[in-house]
């Protein structure tokens, strides 16, 4: 089913990287966190025995959250009114 349906998909929406059906998790896990989902839901949702499995192995955090974390972080941006001591 891989090779026959996954694989064709994944050449024809332009992905060169070899693609199998457990990506799916961790996109699952990912999307989980993103929209703000508890942590133990998560674990008990993915069936993992441990949190640190589904939060260290399994979820990503995504651009948006990513930029949105750094830029709250940049102090060089931004104008002297707007820098915090």
């Amino acid at each position: 089913m891989r090779t026959k349906i996954l694989q064709p998909a994944a050449k024809k929406a332009g992905i060169t990287k070899r693609v199998g059906w457990h990506i799916f998790r961790h996109t699952y896990s990912s999307l989980l966190a993103e929209t703000g989902n508890d942590v133990k839901m998560m674990q008990e949702l993915m069936r993992h025995a441990k949190v640190s499995i589904t939060m260290e192995a399994y979820t990503h955090a995504g651009m948006k959250k990513k930029r949105i974390a750094q830029s709250k972080a940049m102090l060089f941006n931004r104008t002297p009114r707007q820098m915090v001591v």
